[in-house]
């Protein structure tokens, strides 16, 4: 399927070069669902990305912001097998669940939402691409007395938190083209 630009959009989920095949693959799902991401909010305006439904949402600036921090945070306590560092903890504070404070993430342009995409994604890339697929099976020991959970299931959840988010950025960009153009 091409685009009207005739650059071909990638559709396929295949293993990606520099990963094992299936983490390769969990790659490919993620690069994909980024790449949705990609397409809905890159030429938002700030006051776009502040908007909010009503005081009980997120704004599309806070749940990007979400998406980055859930995915950063993952790679570090679920590959590294570490908490985040105080630092890391003060820069992500507001993305993290749990810590989503409706009104902290505002006045930031898409380049700072899209620069936290990436720096979160450079890092699983760097620390996926050091792991073989058996480890995709290690299952959490911490865990097993409540959940049956290995670590593909942290990475499937990275993807299906963002899919997720993707609806709630739609409705919202939905609402405020109605609300904008009164």
């Amino acid at each position: 399927m091409a685009s009207t630009n005739n650059k071909i959009r990638k559709l396929s989920i295949q293993s990606i070069q520099g990963f094992d095949k299936e983490i390769g693959i969990l790659i490919s799902q993620l690069e994909y669902v980024r790449e949705m991401t990609y397409g809905l909010v890159e030429k938002l305006s700030m006051d776009a990305l502040d908007y909010r439904l009503n005081n009980q949402f997120n704004s599309i600036g806070t749940i990007l912001f979400h998406v980055a921090a859930l995915e950063y945070s993952s790679i570090i306590k679920f590959v590294l097998k570490r908490p985040l560092t105080a630092e890391e903890y003060h820069h992500y504070f507001y993305g993290l669940t749990g810590n989503l404070i409706h009104n902290q993430m505002k006045e930031k342009t898409i380049d700072f939402y899209l620069q936290e995409l990436e720096i979160a994604r450079k890092l699983t890339y760097a620390k996926l691409s050091e792991l073989k697929d058996p480890w995709l099976s290690i299952k959490d020991k911490q865990l097993e007395n409540t959940y049956d959970v290995n670590n593909y299931f942290y990475l499937r959840h990275i993807a299906d938190d963002e899919l997720s988010h993707q609806g709630q950025i739609k409705w919202i960009i939905s609402s405020y083209k109605k609300t904008s153009n009164n």
